[in-house]
């Protein structure tokens, strides 16, 4: 189940480079500062949402009944995907600015990008 759980917040982060490199500005910022802040804040953002989801996938395992255990529903799984991809770019953002970035577009219009 644990490697369930981390192919979830691979794919997350997979979604979150996309929306991280474009959409973020900060006045006189060289390409370079950008990269380098990027890089730093989704590293951190990496080790968060990778414990936060070893935490929820363990809490979610001791309350499952034999059909979900065996996969015959999927639902808990995409409903955490999308938390995931939602709490990711809430983090990036929250890094980036922090940093002195500015996002052109909240968080939750970066979601689909």
């Amino acid at each position: 189940m644990r490697a369930l759980g981390l192919a979830t917040v691979i794919a997350a982060l997979a979604l979150a480079p996309g929306c991280a490199s474009v959409d973020f500005t900060r006045e006189g910022a060289t390409e370079a500062q950008f990269l380098n802040d990027e890089a730093l804040c989704r590293a951190q953002v990496r080790r968060m949402t990778r414990d936060d989801r070893a935490i929820a996938d363990q809490r979610e395992e001791m309350g499952r009944s034999d059909g979900q255990r065996f996969g015959q529903t999927t639902l808990r799984e995409q409903m955490s995907a999308t938390g995931d991809r939602s709490r990711t770019a809430k983090l990036m953002e929250s890094c980036m600015t922090a940093r002195g970035w500015t996002p052109k577009a909240p968080w939750w219009q970066r979601l689909g990008s």
